[in-house]
């Protein structure tokens, strides 16, 4: 991802957005409640963007300048009224980004994304998070090459979903790959669907 300087984000009581990466911007599809804008030096794009059970909101994106590697996973939470309560950026010495945040039955967070630090290339990553923000465990999934996590969703049985791609084990370059854990991130299958070309898993649910 190339760096944008200056990112802006519109938090908006009906999620439905649209997005410019261009100008960095959320556009929203109705009329907001409020609208608060933030600059924050280093963030390359908010990827995601989910609310949380105390009325609030908690996005993630990736960070350029402040982390560990040359772009990191940064998580943040604000209120119901769009007033940051944290801000965390986490990270190797590679390239990594949160692509999806939910927030879990305990009150903490699921992130998917990608880290530069498994199997090689870009891997699927896992994060677990508190409440707070801090990392409880994290988990890399990948098959030697590029892969990346888009979506993880918190299962019935506790574990967790994570759909994304995985490259060069299934049918064609890019393959949808589901990954199936359990509460502390550790794999109990993985499934691979795809076609000649290049499939991705943008989104799960159970």
């Amino acid at each position: 991802m190339s760096t944008i300087t200056k990112h802006f984000l519109t938090f908006l009581f009906f999620i439905p957005f649209l997005w410019s990466g261009t100008e960095g911007k959320i556009y929203a599809q109705t009329s907001s409640t409020f609208m608060r804008t933030f600059n924050a030096a280093g963030m390359n794009g908010g990827l995601s963007l989910s609310t949380t059970s105390d009325g609030g909101f908690v996005g993630t994106g990736q960070h350029g300048t402040s982390g560990a590697g040359s772009c990191d996973i940064y998580v943040y939470k604000v209120d119901a009224c769009g007033h940051p309560e944290w801000f965390k950026v986490y990270g190797a010495t590679g390239e990594d980004g949160g692509y999806s945040v939910q927030q879990t039955s305990d009150g903490g967070y699921i992130i998917a994304g990608l880290a530069a630090l498994g199997a090689g290339g870009y891997d699927m990553t896992l994060i677990k998070l508190d409440a707070l923000g801090t990392i409880q465990w994290s988990k890399v999934y990948g098959s030697g090459t590029d892969d990346m996590g888009l979506r993880a969703t918190e299962t019935a049985d506790g574990g967790y979903i994570l759909s994304g791609h995985l490259t060069g084990l299934g049918f064609g370059a890019e393959d949808l790959a589901l990954i199936k854990t359990d509460a502390l991130g550790n794999t109990i299958w993985i499934k691979i669907y795809g076609g000649a070309g290049s499939e991705w898993g943008n989104y799960v649910s159970e």
